[in-house]
């Protein structure tokens, strides 16, 4: 058989396999999938655009697909430049528009993984992993809010990463980008990395394309454009509250904290910072080699520093974790394939709704805060896994070893830390299920404790202080267990101090204490603790620091 039947078999299923997903997914569902909120947007734009009224005059009111049928506006919110090529697209019936996006998510999904596969590993067949993988990707929540949603994010990831991971000075390089950013303003952040990689030629021809975009939508709509570009653009009650739990960025996670309805100057500040590590990671990655790696940073970032940064917005995920278990598969590290877990983990589906339904107010504890955070800890998390691969490949130096060593204990730490602390909230949840409401109250939160507490002792042994002296399992996991007593009652001790010395009783400062300071302090202690009295350093390990 010819390659170039090869090829076409492959395609053939390739989209056999899309559609059959397409498919079931309609089937199982009921014909028109959940209530696609956001391609009634576009449809809604495409048909200002036609008619010639003002894009941004009027919203859509439309009947939330819920139990008491909520109406809510919808506000189209794209540029002008986005109405013109959902314009044809919007002749088409709500449920046949639905059905091609459906199928371009899919087949996006597909080329995401065939993409970074590809790139990871050349040598090896990538038809099968993508056959395999696909499936399994529609149950991460980023992916399956946008099929909910009939979002284009895995769309536009797939046209930057198809465009940007061909090298520097192949034909046309930087158009991709240009016109993602054209769609949606948040990919002309890949602008930005490109001049700070020094890839020029792409940069400029991206910045052109962009700003041929906003041309093409001056031509066509004069007054909208202006109007978006000098206002609408930075107007975020358009697009949604700013506290509410589905706005999974760092703008998201401050007002929370602060019970506010927005993040104010300390959110703006806080995304500048991050803003500038993950560009900062970018280009060290892009200059080590790790090119795909830079830009997954890039695409991690973004959704973490806009101001609103919806969960369908993280569809750079997908991508990440195609890539940390080709690494992992590679690689056959036991940490890696524990690290790609915990990366999971976080973006399976659902599990930051598990701080409260929508529409989410304020967490009230510790553990509503942490899930209601759960894309922003991967994120963050991500970035500093990617600054410790862009370390440079030479010998380390004495100092750079150590600094090397504890990079690596605190990560680690940090990471086991997080699974316990999902197991003991997700466990005591899942008992007072399983025990029935009016007992086992106490009986359960042991058992979770006790089940986290071990867990939590087992990783940090084998993994965050693996090289370290061994003093007999049971004197070890004593300690272990006291030291974490006396951890938590530092978290008291600052809410006793808060309320009964500095007399602060309001629930700002009682959580300050307890969930931010207490909980600081308290990790502080037991990393500390642990490496002096838990797991000492060898004998060897203590000369040669002295």
């Amino acid at each position: 058989m010819s390659e170039r039947a090869h090829r076409l078999m492959r395609a053939g299923l390739v989209a056999l396999t899309a559609g059959a997903i397409v498919a079931v997914l309609w089937t199982l569902l009921g014909g028109v999938p959940w209530w696609l909120g956001d391609l009634r947007v576009y449809d809604f734009g495409g048909e200002l655009a036609r008619s010639g009224q003002s894009l941004y005059g009027a919203p859509l009111v439309a009947e939330q697909a819920t139990a008491d049928q909520l109406e809510i506006k919808l506000w189209f919110t794209y540029p002008p430049f986005a109405a013109l090529l959902f314009a044809p697209l919007s002749f088409l019936p709500v449920s046949a528009f639905g059905v091609f996006m459906h199928l371009a998510t899919v087949l996006s999904l597909m080329a995401l993984v065939w993409l970074v596969h590809r790139a990871a590993r050349p040598e090896r067949r990538h038809l099968r992993l993508v056959l395999a993988v696909t499936p399994a990707l529609l149950l991460l929540n980023p992916v399956a809010e946008t099929l909910m949603l009939g979002q284009v994010s895995v769309l536009l990831a797939v046209i930057v990463l198809a465009d940007l991971i061909r090298p520097e000075g192949a034909a046309w390089r930087g158009v991709g980008v240009g016109l993602a950013a054209g769609i949606k303003i948040v990919p002309a952040v890949f602008i930005v990395h490109l001049f700070l990689t020094g890839q020029r030629r792409s940069a400029i021809t991206a910045t052109v394309t962009f700003a041929g975009t906003v041309l093409a939508g001056a031509l066509l709509f004069p007054a909208d454009t202006w109007r978006y570009w000098t206002g609408l653009l930075w107007d975020v009650a358009r697009v949604g509250e700013v506290h509410v739990t589905f706005n999974q960025s760092l703008h998201g996670v401050v007002a929370r904290l602060l019970h506010a309805p927005d993040a104010g100057i300390t959110g703006m500040v806080l995304s500048a910072v991050v803003l500038a590590a993950g560009l900062w990671v970018a280009a060290r990655l892009h200059r080590r080699g790790h090119t795909v790696e830079g830009l997954l940073a890039v695409g991690i970032t973004a959704p973490m520093v806009t101001p609103i940064g919806w969960h369908h917005h993280w569809s750079w995920i997908v991508p990440v974790l195609v890539l940390l278990y080709t690494l992992a598969r590679r690689a056959r590290s036991a940490r890696m394939w524990a690290f790609t877990a915990f990366i999971t983990l976080l973006y399976a589906g659902g599990l930051f709704y598990l701080a409260s339904p929508y529409p989410v107010l304020y967490p009230e504890s510790v553990a509503g805060h942490l899930l209601a955070s759960v894309f922003v800890i991967g994120g963050l998390t991500l970035l500093l896994a990617g600054a410790i691969r862009s370390r440079r490949a030479t010998e380390p130096s004495g100092v750079r070893r150590r600094v090397s060593q504890l990079a690596h204990e605190v990560t680690a730490f940090g990471a086991v830390g997080a699974v316990a602390y999902v197991i003991d909230v997700g466990g005591t949840n899942l008992l007072w299920v399983l025990l029935g409401e009016d007992q086992g109250h106490l009986t359960a939160k042991v058992i979770a404790v006790a089940v986290a507490t071990t867990l939590a002792y087992f990783g940090n042994r084998h993994w965050t202080f693996r090289d370290r002296e061994r003093g007999g399992l049971a004197r070890e996991y004593v300690r272990f267990a006291l030291l974490n007593g006396v951890a938590a009652g530092i978290s008291l001790l600052c809410l006793g101090f808060t309320v009964y010395v500095l007399q602060l009783d309001d629930l700002l400062a009682k959580n300050v204490a307890a969930n931010v300071v207490g909980v600081a302090l308290g990790a502080a202690f037991r990393f500390w603790s642990y490496k002096r009295w838990v797991f000492p350093a060898r004998l060897a390990e203590v000369e040669l620091a002295r």
